[in-house]
């Protein structure tokens, strides 16, 4: 009861926060995408405990005209009352596990009964986990935040909330493959948390590290520091000089990435690309989407001009995909577009560094440490 009071004490002073929420929402086909049947009960399912987070997806399904959830106890959810369920509640023994276990087992028993499960991934503000970031401890939104951490991270990013609908489960199949409710609640738990790990990793991408420390990295890995040691023996310099050298090339070569540069760059690119890209279509995001969350992707596209691929970094971002990082002509590196590209994502190769061992070495350790850190990549080979 006192539970109860709370939440509704809550949702009464959060109406101002509501209000001037601004989101958007994936995918576009929204309510169609999902797979929901036609009166159908629906549960959402949401990656962390939160009530602003239950607030805010009240206020998205309203626009979307999906099904507004509600707290309705220990009920099972009909047709016309729709409800929400938090993974927590799925991964941790105790008296919710035991709570969802017989409810479990009362849907399984009423004939012709489902529920279609809809995970909800909620991103305030898609910022990526930034290490030895002031900013990402006080507002960046974070896994497991407590109710304080939540407050901040909704009021200094509530007008930048991404929400993605992902396809709905249905839980009488579900519960068809493992009858026994106990072990359908442990195998369904695994399989959500598995999706919005992807999801989260699909949509901000991996954790970004300080440019200096990776260069560091970089200078240590064993083929440059191989290619170090050829160059001190072929040319007689010294190794000061020659590492030197390597740090230069490294710096010329490696990306500043900044998710406040590309936030920055959508509000002001906004207005110029919906005047002229009016016509242009974009297909095939969803599939993006989905190999996002389980690959590492390159992209390899054509271009006309150097609009072409801010548009796809563009339309990504818009889409809620992390951008890649764009390997850009060394041409243009220069202020001040050099350094806004290269905090855009861009790292910058030569046109031709043919018989250059050390530059060889470190361009490719840098291509390999984005790929084994699980960044996207997109190359132009023309």
């Amino acid at each position: 009861m006192l539970q109860a009071a709370l939440f509704w004490l809550c949702w009464l002073l959060s109406r101002p926060l509501m209000w001037t929420l601004r989101h958007r929402s994936t995918p576009e086909s929204l309510p169609e995408g999902l797979g929901i049947g036609a009166g159908q009960p629906v549960c959402y399912v949401l990656a962390q405990r939160s009530w602003l987070d239950v607030f805010a997806l009240q206020r998205i399904c309203r626009a979307h005209g999906l099904p507004v959830p509600q707290r309705i106890g220990m009920a099972l959810p009909e047709a016309d009352r729709a409800t929400f369920l938090y993974l927590p509640a799925l991964l941790k023994p105790g008296r919710d596990i035991d709570a969802l276990e017989n409810l479990f087992a009362q849907a399984q028993a009423r004939d012709g009964y489902d529920v279609q499960l809809v995970p909800v991934s909620l991103f305030w503000g898609r910022q990526p986990d930034k290490e030895t970031s002031l900013f990402r401890v006080l507002f960046a939104d974070s896994i497991g935040a407590g109710r304080v951490h939540k407050l901040l991270i909704a009021l200094f990013n509530g007008r930048n909330l991404l929400a993605h609908f992902s396809t709905s489960v249905s839980l009488r199949g579900f519960m068809g493959e493992t009858p026994r409710p106990r072990r359908a609640l442990r195998k369904l738990a695994r399989v959500f948390n598995i999706h919005f790990l992807r999801m989260r990793t699909a949509t901000l991408g991996p954790s970004l590290i300080r440019r200096s420390v990776l260069i560091e990295g970089l200078l240590r890995t064993p083929p440059v520091r191989h290619a170090i040691e050829e160059e001190i023996a072929a040319t007689q310099k010294s190794a000061g000089k020659v590492r030197k050298r390597a740090r230069r090339i490294a710096e010329e070569i490696a990306a500043n990435y900044s998710t406040t540069t590309l936030s920055v760059l959508e509000r002001l690119m906004t207005p110029v690309f919906h005047r002229i890209f009016r016509g242009i279509d974009v297909h095939g995001l969803e599939r993006v989407r989905q190999y996002a969350q389980t690959h590492e992707i390159v992209f390899t596209a054509s271009h006309r001009s150097h609009l072409d691929y801010l548009l796809i970094s563009y339309v990504l971002y818009q889409a809620g995909i992390v951008p890649p990082h764009i390997a850009a002509g060394v041409n243009l590196n220069f202020w001040p577009i050099g350094g806004l590209l290269r905090r855009g994502g861009a790292f910058y190769i030569r046109r031709s560094f043919k018989g250059d061992a050390l530059y060889t070495a470190l361009f490719r350790a840098y291509v390999d440490m984005l790929i084994a850190r699980g960044y996207s990549i997109s190359f132009y080979p023309e």
